[in-house]
């Protein structure tokens, strides 16, 4: 473009097109001529800072996490904005961060604020030298060494504060009250006054998060430098109303500030600021006053607070961050906590003013532990530290990297390096110790940095660790209170951490062993409950059940304080892990589960206790819909092959629905029950208990959980409680919810569904499992699977959409049962739609015009995500209490691995970042909601009662009959004789408020409700597709009352009126005659009596004698001793 014609146009026109020019001039260089041109990365990373600035601020801090995902794409050095490289290689650390040559800081980054050269933001090499050299005396470790005693005083203090909590029953945030005593003690030290925050009755909050809010300004404020400081020139009342950051920003420096006049007024007066005997230590700050240590321009006090405030945060929060992680990981793990206190309980120094620093820190495993937790609160610092060399090339292989570039690495991607430190995620001090420990920290492990830059306080922050560890864990015992492992995990970068969920680490019963010291000043507290019969008592001995009985069996030291309890012997009937089969495969949509099921399926392959026995049987599968993720030994199989494979036994399977199929060598079936049975059998044989009952809650005690009541009334006693009880859990659970007054949000129905699916089975006779012997598993697309014939020659069809049984309890709640019924008691409409969807579709040669053998509902409890529940109860008085649920019809094939993981939760273990993260109780149900699950089709898309609904000839026919019958006490089993007859709960729930009424009809629903209690075996036999009744509440049936009402003793009532069929009266054994009676609309008074009322009494009350259903003899016999009601 010539210039003259530039020059002709108009200054409205050629002013943008000078500008337009210079922003492609810009582009062009950036791209193509720039020192970095070359380097790999983002060519819009290298245009503009503002793809850094799109995952700083409107991604929430997530640029540390893109630079991850960059590295994988294009190796170990990228370019990450147009004068920036990253580096992600462990060999590069002692290079870049290092006391050799000049080293600037990159002002962007450490001057967000526009603040001027004061500290933190000193970016020049000179002017960082000049502002350090005068404090550098202070933080030596021998000076350090000398605060010991305040280190004492403050630690102490806290003791006495956490000592309240111990008996107060209160939730304590911790990061509160370590950053109350990271506070006192770096103000104490910089200025030998504290901010008494340890004193205030909420920790000193507002000081403390005056430093808390600086990560979210950070990252705004390095792409707009003019914000801060044109919002701190507001008056400070206005900044005190515009939000809680910036209030408690200016009370923190209006703090400082006050410190700062209170020392310089005392340094007026001549007073002495050095006590000898308490605090042997020169006070920073005053010899700042006093000396020309700093010049004058330094001495402002403006310069001064600037100091201060740099100062002391760089002292309070990455100190205090480091507490918390290391506390949840030793509330998380007990044998890393049994270990440190073993080590400190051995020190033989006997007084707290006797411990000095070098004891401490010559004890290895608790230098350990503070490393390790340094690693994973990544020293208080998340993001990527940069640094700038003014005036020479700086090597990396084979890359020159230019002066003047801005150079990072970015600790906490180095610190989860798996090559260097293995299971990165979990926390190992072990990996600290020894000749190995020494090579990690020689790599790449420096928690303060290297060189010139290294920070300050090093010796400071150990010190304070070292004193506070040593000392709270030895006193006290805390338990985690709604404290996710997501609240202890890196989510973004606010220059500090910033966790995945906010809530920091919260505790509860905090056991303390006082603040007497005895003989001793470090000791261990015991916690354990008094007279535990059993250490861990397992419910269900179903999948998640025997496989964790099985492994603590082999782990634990005495496997007779071990037990498991189900309702029938092992195998017990009603898992759904006792079955005549189950699919083997590691077919998932989900890489971890497919990494979990090669895990498992080499176990079923090569584990002496189940190769060989004839359990599993590696078939293949032949799927008609999906494929998995990963390495694929499968094939596509068209459909005219499908026809002709094993001999052609899909000759006649309906196929008009897929376009192809694919098999997978790699699946199998195995024989479920038998294989249940055997690892169950082991563990028994390695002495642990199983008994047989029922479990119906758990009891509460003072220190959580007691143990398990059992129908029979008899309490299982045991130290830790493992639900692994299927679809049942919500039933065990929702008394205990209910006294707790726990949330419907909270409670285990959100985390998982009793659900059902129903199977047929159809007999075969032997020549055609002959031709069945080489058949493959069948997935039928979304309608469910064919298995082959075991030895017992039944071919099992699953339909897989599944059922759920809703019903109401007692306080009004929603809850999932299975109903308590024989599970082959299965409604007509459901055989009839899983003979439409697969059982007639698939091997129709087999099973069309063919009686089943027998059908059953098979239940499992199902999470939104089809992920396993494997967790600690999140519940505080819940503490003990542990679950191992959520099969969600895929996990049989986990039984023998998945054990090994519930023993890692019930000994504070982390199974790893991606395992917790699976199986750890869901907080954010509304985004799983429309998320893929691990199996999604097994969750709930219908109810069981509308399988159960009746034709509208058959409600007629319920409505019109009204019959009665009478049975000898002979014919009533024993064992029911215990339930009460009946009881009306009076006066009745209103039908606005009562849940069950929204099943009603218009016309009933108006009408109030009456519940009457009823034995099981009445209630299974009466038809509750009856409109009239309502619902089932426990074993109860709620009923429709009329608007007749008669004089009884108790007042006047309304008459309660219930349908029945003849035929649920022919079958009923208990309860029969109280159905009858109630069927007439003439009980209207239900209570218990101690004389059986009269039988002609009873006649005269009907009317006539007592019908007998047909096929029923009436008994000469008169009414047994067994409790009556009164009638009118």
């Amino acid at each position: 473009m010539d210039i003259a014609f530039l020059l002709s146009l108009p200054p409205s026109y050629a002013a943008p097109a000078l500008i337009l020019i210079g922003v492609i001039g810009l582009v062009f260089y950036r791209l193509f001529l720039h020192p970095l041109a070359r380097f790999p990365g983002p060519k819009l990373a290298a245009l503009t800072r503002g793809y850094q600035a799109y995952y700083d601020v409107w991604k929430g801090g997530r640029y540390i996490f893109k630079i991850e995902k960059l590295h994988q794409e294009h190796g170990p050095i990228i370019r990450i904005s147009p004068n920036a490289v990253h580096v992600n290689d462990p060999g590069f650390f002692n290079v870049l961060y290092t006391s050799e040559g000049r080293w600037n800081k990159d002002p962007f980054f450490y001057d967000p604020f526009a603040v001027g050269a004061i500290g933190f933001a000193a970016v020049t090499h000179d002017e960082h030298e000049r502002q350090r050299k005068p404090l550098e005396p202070f933080f030596t470790h021998p000076a350090v060494a000398k605060m010991k005693p305040m280190f004492d005083r403050h630690v102490e203090k806290l003791s006495v504060r956490l000592d309240e909590y111990a008996t107060s029953g209160k939730v304590l945030a911790l990061g509160d009250a370590y950053g109350a005593l990271s506070m006192d003690i770096i103000t104490d030290t910089l200025t030998g006054s504290s901010c008494n925050s340890l004193d205030d009755q909420d920790f000193g909050r507002a000081l403390v998060n005056g430093f808390s809010g600086f990560g979210p300004i950070w990252r705004v404020a390095k792409h707009m430098p003019w914000l801060v400081p044109f919002f701190m020139s507001f008056p400070s009342w206005v900044m005190k109303i515009l939000s809680k950051q910036s209030r408690d920003y200016r009370a923190l420096q209006e703090n400082l500030l006050s410190q700062i006049q209170k020392l310089k007024s005392r340094t007026m007066t001549a007073e002495k600021v050095i006590t000898t005997e308490v605090d042997p230590h020169k006070i920073m700050f005053h010899e700042f006053l006093t000396t020309n240590i700093l010049p004058a321009a330094g001495r402002a006090e403006a310069a001064l607070r600037g100091q201060l405030e740099g100062l002391v945060g760089a002292g309070t929060e990455p100190t205090s961050s480091v507490l918390r992680i290391v506390s949840y990981y030793l509330c998380s793990n007990p044998p890393v906590l049994r270990k440190l206190r073993e080590e400190l309980k051995s020190f033989p120094t006997a007084q707290s003013s006797e411990l000095s620093l070098p004891d401490l820190e010559s004890l290895p495993y608790l230098t350990a532990v503070i490393q390790e937790g340094l690693r994973l609160s990544y020293a208080g610092i998340a993001t990527h530290l940069p640094r700038i060399a003014p005036d020479r090339v700086i090597r990396y292989k084979d890359w020159e990297i230019p002066p003047g570039t801005v150079i990072s690495m970015t600790i906490a991607l180095l610190w989860h390096d798996a090559n260097i430190f293995p299971d990165p995620y979990e926390f190992k001090p072990e990996r600290f110790l020894g000749a190995e420990g020494k090579k990690t920290i020689d790599l790449c492990f420096a928690p303060f940095s290297h060189g010139s830059r290294k920070c300050l306080g090093e010796h400071l922050v150990y010190a304070e660790m070292y004193v506070a560890i040593a000392i709270i864990f030895s006193r006290f015992d805390f338990q985690l209170y709604d404290t996710p492992i997501e609240n202890v995990q890196l989510g973004a970068d606010g220059y500090m951490p910033i966790m995945k969920r906010e809530g920091g680490v919260r505790v509860l019963d905090l056991e303390s062993g006082g603040l007497g010291y005895e003989s001793k000043l470090l000791r261990t507290v015991s916690t354990t409950m008094a007279g535990p019969e059993y250490d861990v008592l397992i419910v269900g001995a179903g999948i998640f059940g025997t496989s964790t009985a099985y492994h603590l069996s082999k782990t634990h030291p005495d496997p007779s304080s071990i037990a498991v309890i189900d309702r029938t012997p092992f195998p017990p009937d009603h898992a759904a892990s006792t079955d005549i089969n189950k699919i083997i495969r590691p077919d998932y949509t989900s890489r971890f589960y497919m990494d979990l099921a090669y895990e498992a399926i080499e176990a079923w392959d090569t584990w002496p206790e189940l190769k060989g026995k004839g359990y599993y049987h590696r078939t293949g599968w032949l799927n008609l819909k999906f494929q998995g993720e990963g390495e694929d030994p499968t094939s596509d199989v068209a459909l005219e092959t499908v026809r002709t494979m094993c001999g052609g036994i899909f000759a006649e399977t309906n196929l008009e629905d897929f376009e192809k199929a694919y098999w997978n060598p790699l699946a199998g079936w195995c024989d479920a029950a038998a294989a249940t049975a055997e690892l169950m059998r082991m563990a028994v044989d390695r002495g642990v208990n199983y008994i047989t009952g029922n479990a119906q809650g758990v009891k509460l005690g003072a220190h959580g959980v007691e143990g398990v009541v059992l129908a029979s009334g008899d309490l299982i006693r045991a130290r830790k409680v493992v639900l692994a009880s299927g679809a049942w859990t919500s039933s065990i659970l929702t008394t205990i919810e209910d006294k707790l007054d726990i949330p419907e949000e909270d409670c285990i129905e959100k985390q998982v569904t009793a659900a059902a699916v129903c199977v047929a089975h159809y007999k075969l006779a032997d020549e055609e499992v002959d031709q069945l012997h080489n058949m493959p598993v069948v997935i039928y697309g979304e309608s469910g699977d064919c298995q082959p014939p075991p030895s017992n020659r039944l071919l099992k069809l699953t339909w897989a959409p599944s059922i759920a049984n809703s019903v109401t309890t007692s306080s009004g709640r929603r809850i999932t049962v299975p109903p308590d019924r024989d599970q082959r008691n299965v409604p007509e409409r459901l055989k009839d739609e899983t003979r439409s969807a697969i059982s007639h579709q698939v091997l129709p040669q087999y099973t069309q015009g063919r009686p089943e053998a027998y059908w059953r509902l098979c239940w499992d409890a199902v999470s939104p995500s089809q992920d396993h529940l494997i967790t600690r109860h999140p519940h505080p008085r819940l503490n003990n209490l542990f679950l191992a649920v959520g099969g969600s019809f895929h996990s049989y094939k986990f039984l023998p691995t998945i054990g090994k993981y519930v023993i890692n939760v019930l000994e504070g273990r982390s199974n790893g970042h991606e395992k917790d993260g699976h199986w750890a109780w869901k907080t954010n149900l509304d985004e799983l909601s429309g998320s893929r699950g691990a199996h999604e089709k097994a969750s709930p898309k219908m109810e069981l009662s509308e399988m159960e609904e009746s034709s509208p000839t058959e409600r007629a026919k319920l409505l019109t009959t009204r019959r009665s019958i009478y049975h000898s006490p002979s014919t009533i089993p024993e064992s029911l004789c215990s339930y009460p007859t009946a009881q009306i709960i009076h006066p009745p729930i209103p039908a606005a408020t009562n849940p069950a009424a929204a099943h009603l009809p218009v016309a009933v629903g108006a009408a109030p409700v009456a519940t009457i209690a009823v034995s099981p075996e009445a209630l299974s036999a009466v038809d509750v597709g009856s409109w009239l009744m309502v619902g089932v509440l426990d074993e109860s049936v709620t009923m429709e009352l009329g608007s007749d009402e008669v004089e009884t003793d108790s007042g006047s009532v309304p008459v309660a009126t219930m349908a029945v069929s003849s035929e649920a009266l022919c079958a009923v054994e208990v309860g029969s005659w109280l159905i009858g009676v109630v069927g007439l609309g003439l009980i209207v008074d239900i209570e218990l009596m101690e004389e059986v009322p009269d039988m002609a009494d009873i006649e005269d009350t009907l009317g006539s004698e007592p019908a007998v259903a047909s096929g029923t003899e009436a008994s000469d016999s008169s009414p047994g001793p067994l409790s009556s009601c009164r009638f009118t």
